[in-house]
């Protein structure tokens, strides 16, 4: 029996935001082979659905499209790091300064009850893994800083390059452990926001952005750039 149009996307959407998951919080690693009657049976789905997924993630730079050799996860390096870092600080300024700027009291609560729901969430499981609800509870609350920004271009290239930050960022969460305050980051980062200080914001976000990107080129992610080349 044909399945009609809506459960068909219905379900292309479930192994897309599945498979995009396992992508962004490392459990495909870097370099991985992804074939698709694997993926097939680790995300109950047909192919068709496999297939437009990967097209998607693809288009997001998540996934790497080989000529004749079909699928790979998406390496990650130093070098892209850099790039990535340097491009993410002066969207993130641009984001937050209109955010800043333009928010009302809905906002600022907002942020509040963000704030408070990462306080408030365990970072690490049992294994000393990054858990998914602090992971999720860390990205409402970066997200709900920039909401109040109206240039929906602005958020747009802010989210694709959050995105491919996470992919780096986990492993440098797990790599400082408890050695980096990240609480308290995030307090005196909704402080500023919430003072309307919007040069202190700023820096400290760019603080934010660099420290994980130094502890990355220190510790993690030369084993992560190791795994991906010998993929």
């Amino acid at each position: 029996m044909t399945k009609s149009p809506s459960v068909a996307a219905s379900l292309t959407q479930g192994a897309f935001e599945r498979l995009r998951a396992q992508l962004v919080d490392g459990s495909l690693r870097p370099g991985t082979k992804l074939k698709i009657s694997d993926l097939c049976v680790s995300l109950s789905a047909n192919m068709s659905a496999i297939r437009e997924a990967l097209a998607r993630l693809t288009a997001e730079g998540l996934v790497i499209a080989e000529p004749q050799r079909g699928f790979r996860v998406a390496p990650i390096t130093a070098d892209d790091l850099r790039h990535l870092t340097e491009v993410r600080i002066p969207i993130e300024e641009m984001c937050m300064r209109r955010s800043i700027a333009l928010g009302d009291i809905d906002w600022e609560t907002s942020i509040v009850a963000a704030l408070h729901g990462l306080l408030r969430t365990e970072r690490f499981d049992a294994e000393e893994k990054v858990r998914a609800e602090w992971a999720d509870a860390h990205n409402k609350l970066h997200g709900a800083f920039v909401a109040a920004c109206d240039n929906p271009w602005m958020l747009r290239l802010r989210e694709n390059l959050a995105t491919q930050s996470d992919r780096y960022r986990w492993a440098s969460v797990a790599a400082s452990g408890a050695k980096r305050d990240l609480d308290n980051e995030h307090r005196q980062l909704g402080d500023a926001i919430l003072a309307r200080d919007a040069d202190r914001a700023v820096a400290l976000m760019t603080a934010h952005i660099v420290d994980t990107t130094d502890i990355l080129l220190r510790n993690g992610l030369a084993d992560a750039e190791s795994d991906s080349k010998a993929a």
